[in-house]
């Protein structure tokens, strides 16, 4: 959460924790789900704190009154990949903090971008789409485009303010693990669960990719002053990896356990 030394994880176990940055310690705990649940989303500013479940339900918590303010409708079900249902629906809160998005799937029915207001958090018109679940929503630090990835590699392009798909394309990828998107929205990155990272522009055109570590990675971020050179990436053995994309190296190296 920027701008604050606080550090939320979702789990299996259904709840939100909040915790302190500088000392590790556990604050609070937000109850809410029955299944286990994504990564949180904020709002910017940090009133509004999302996070949805495999218990197809999101639920919104206010956090400057400390209470649950809504729980909205999802769908995530049927769908034949064991990963993505692990995954579970992600949420997206738009940059400028008026529209939360949560991706979402119904089996064959294809997937589905779920829309509200904020505030409010009344719903708006969906966004339909025909490849399979929605497992990562990403959208740049300014403007409408809104980045949707599938567990199989298909990324779908959205202008929000149009409602319009403005186009889609595949990567290699056989089971994507995490999408990022630099703050201009003109760079991509994708990652697998081989340890494959893919860059590539907005458009879909390949610039290269980052291989030589046998651990799959699962959370990639560009730094917001990188201006998309400087790529983190949290591999499943605990190490987070520094990449200089200009010089396609590491960086550095951190242990995060």
């Amino acid at each position: 959460l920027a701008g604050c030394a606080v550090v939320a994880a979702g789990g299996d176990g259904g709840r939100v924790r909040l915790g302190g940055w500088a000392r590790g310690s556990a604050r609070v705990q937000l109850p809410g789900h029955g299944k286990g649940i994504r990564p949180v989303a904020y709002a910017p500013g940090g009133q509004w704190r999302v996070s949805a479940g495999l218990d197809e339900q999101a639920t919104v918590w206010n956090l400057e009154k400390r209470k649950l303010a809504y729980t909205l409708p999802v769908v995530f079900r049927n769908y034949p990949g064991g990963t993505a249902v692990l995954l579970g629906p992600p949420g997206k809160f738009s940059p400028d903090g008026t529209r939360l998005f949560v991706g979402c799937a119904d089996g064959d029915q294809g997937g589905e971008i779920r829309v509200w207001s904020v505030p409010e958090f009344t719903p708006l018109p969906s966004l339909k789409t025909s490849s399979s679940a929605v497992v990562f929503l990403e959208m740049p630090a300014s403007g409408n485009k809104l980045f949707a990835g599938t567990i199989d590699g298909h990324i779908d392009v959205w202008d929000t303010a149009a409602g319009k798909l403005l186009r889609e394309f595949t990567i290699p990828v056989s089971n994507l693990t995490s999408l990022a998107v630099d703050d201009s929205g003109t760079r991509v990155a994708a990652s697998s669960s081989i340890g494959l990272i893919h860059v590539f522009d907005e458009f879909g055109a390949a610039q290269l990719s980052l291989q030589g570590f046998a651990a799959g990675v699962y959370s990639l971020a560009f730094d917001p002053n990188g201006k998309g050179q400087i790529l983190a990436a949290g591999y499943e053995d605990g190490h987070v990896k520094i990449w200089d994309l200009s010089k396609q190296q590491v960086q550095r190296t951190s242990s995060a356990v």
